[in-house]
């Protein structure tokens, strides 16, 4: 299984970069991983798993919350055809106007 921490990327708009920001996890170039420590869970958390989700055109997400009594879990998922592994999708994403690109 392929694991890569702190995965860096870049997202552009019409060519113009709108930030860098890195996912806790990549797994398998398929599963982004996002995780908190935090006492109470936001919405802000999981909006942000949606427009990681829609930057990396990524379908699914975790989220993490290991600062609760217990661990919390959330899971997010969008589809998007053709299914398509990180290196697909942000050639994709390049030829729609936007782009996801490895920092």
């Amino acid at each position: 299984m392929t694991v890569v921490c702190e995965w860096p990327l870049r997202v552009t708009y019409a060519g113009v970069n709108v930030g860098d920001f890195s996912a806790d996890m990549l797994v398998e170039g398929r599963i982004l991983i996002e995780d908190k420590a935090v006492h109470l869970r936001c919405t802000a958390h999981e909006v942000q798993l949606v427009h990681y989700l829609t930057a990396t055109r990524i379908e699914t997400r975790l989220l993490f919350n290991f600062g609760a009594e217990s661990l919390q879990f959330k899971r997010k998922s969008r589809t998007y055809s053709p299914k398509a592994k990180i290196g697909d999708a942000m050639d994709g994403a390049a030829s729609a106007g936007g782009s996801t690109n490895p920092v």
